[in-house]
């Protein structure tokens, strides 16, 4: 008689654990399309677009500006157009660098590695300024100690 009981008990938190994983597969499967639909469709570009200056502003220590950014998922490719980076310029004079179109292509090395080679770098009309003052300083940027990323590659 106990055992009977104890396998009637089983069968509803059976059916409830396996009715749990359903919804939270169908959750999550929804969540990821709504992502790929979001970024995919380029509304996610000005979100990335912040990101990418602020990424650029930590790498080189000074600040930068870019007039757009789009990305092509299925064909693993970026461009921004309007980038410009400041350097220690005075305001007004020309900045340390600006191109008016980078195009990027990116290829997978491994998928499960997670490595990612640049395929192709195009840039357009690209301009460098680098500015000498008398007492030898210059308008060229060092990245703000702390902030940047130390990479070790193994091979």
């Amino acid at each position: 008689m106990k055992a009977d009981d104890d396998a009637r008990d089983a069968a509803p938190k059976m059916e409830m654990a396996a009715h749990t994983a359903w919804v939270l597969g169908i959750k999550l499967t929804l969540i990821a399309v709504g992502l790929i639909i979001f970024f995919g469709s380029g509304a996610g570009n000005p979100f990335l677009k912040r990101v990418l200056i602020r990424r650029l502003n930590a790498t080189v220590g000074g600040w930068s500006e870019v007039d757009s950014l789009s990305i092509e998922w299925m064909s693993l490719r970026a461009k921004i157009r309007g980038l410009v980076i400041h350097g220690k310029e005075p305001k007004g004079s020309e900045p340390l660098f600006s191109a008016a179109e980078i195009d990027a292509g990116l290829r997978i090395d491994s998928f499960w590695g997670r490595r990612v080679s640049l395929d192709e770098l195009k840039i357009a009309q690209p301009r460098v300024h680098i500015r000498v003052e008398k007492d030898g300083s210059t308008n060229v940027l060092h990245p703000r100690a702390g902030e940047t990323e130390t990479r070790q590659t193994v091979e």
